[in-house]
């Protein structure tokens, strides 16, 4: 007889979902953010020409 702990499974599931979508999140906000700053610092260089 073989006995299987589903609810570790289900635990590990759930912990690597949630790890994927804070660090899709994540990734989300810091590439909004690189993107606004360059985007200021493009504004800057043709403010000052």
């Amino acid at each position: 007889m073989e006995v299987i702990n589903l609810a570790e499974d289900q635990v590990k599931d759930w912990m690597e979902e949630l790890t994927a979508l804070l660090t899709s999140f994540a990734a989300g906000l810091f590439g909004q953010r690189r993107g606004r700053k360059k985007t200021q610092a493009a504004i800057k260089v043709l403010k000052e020409r």
